[in-house]
């Protein structure tokens, strides 16, 4: 579910952070090039003894590293999406709003459908089958919004709901069904996460107002910057699916954009912690767990 909201208060946006997006969307890009021209390298026979021998990064395993990564975001995505208030307590907000509670929570679910795509990408299932199930977790989210009339308590037209509750049934059905071309369907599905995700990080209130939202507030424009990261990570998972990397690549993938946007929000911008009033401990911990995984899992 895209969560959008407002409680009432008048505010300004916070300068984008234009270098750190820019950043984001073509270290995303490159990434997925370079990780598409490594799978094919590794499937010549000249190649394959010497990665059989290194393995990943000084010689751990890749598939472990994703697993152990998995296993913490299940734990952490089971925490925010089935209590969104105690989470932005734990994590440093707090006083959080109806509506930054909504945006923690479809943070959760969509964590939670990108954890068990990942799980079942690493069990060797179809692309497009550990699609269809990552979206269901989010489609839930959005269905739970919609029966319990979220949107119409903060002011916000349902019309986003339905809009993205539709893509997303319409991408599981023909993704579990068969029908269509699959790869198309997902690199669709990875183009609409990222073009909210980096859209999001870079003129929330653009997108905001797209949803029928008119003002944002410093701190919401800050959880939107993080709702978009974790948007793009799904995208990002995704894309690399359809585009035949090894499972272990595609999550290493995945966690590049929250880490670039806890970078900005911790170290750049600042606006994490001086702004949103997160705090630092939880945000390093999470830092170290997304740039582990993308050394140990990308290079």
């Amino acid at each position: 579910a895209w969560v959008l909201d407002h409680r009432g208060t008048q505010s300004t946006s916070s300068p984008v952070p234009m270098r750190t997006a820019i950043t984001l969307i073509f270290t995303s890009l490159a990434l997925t090039d370079a990780l598409v021209v490594a799978s094919e390298a590794a499937a010549k026979p000249v190649a394959a003894p010497l990665l059989q021998l290194r393995g990943g990064l000084g010689g751990v395993d890749p598939s472990a590293v994703a697993s152990a990564a998995l296993t913490l975001s299940a734990i952490n995505s089971a925490y925010i999406s089935l209590a969104p208030e105690p989470a932005c307590k734990a994590y440093g907000m707090a006083s959080p709003t109806l509506m930054q509670e909504w945006i923690v929570e479809n943070m959760g679910f969509l964590l939670v459908g990108l954890t068990l795509a990942g799980f079942k990408a690493l069990a060797g299932d179809d692309a497009a089958q550990c699609t269809a199930y990552g979206l269901i977790p989010p489609l839930v989210g959005t269905v739970k919004g919609l029966l319990n009339g979220v949107a119409g308590k903060c002011g916000v037209p349902e019309t986003g709901n339905y809009l993205n509750g539709g893509i997303m049934v319409a991408s599981i059905v023909s993704l579990l069904g068969g029908f269509g071309d699959s790869a198309l369907i997902m690199k669709g599905v990875a183009g609409w996460w990222l073009l909210n995700g980096v859209g999001m990080f870079l003129a929330a209130d653009k997108v905001a107002g797209a949803y029928g939202l008119k003002e944002v507030d410093p701190k919401l424009n800050v959880l939107f910057k993080g709702f978009g990261g974790f948007l793009s990570n799904f995208g990002a998972l995704v894309l690399g699916l359809a585009s035949g990397l090894p499972p272990a690549k595609a999550i290493g993938l995945a966690n590049v954009p929250s880490l670039l946007v806890q970078l900005d929000g911790n170290f750049v911008t600042k606006d994490s912690i001086e702004v949103l009033g997160l705090a630092a401990g939880p945000q390093y911990f999470w830092l170290l767990v997304g740039a582990s995984v993308v050394a140990f899992t990308t290079l």
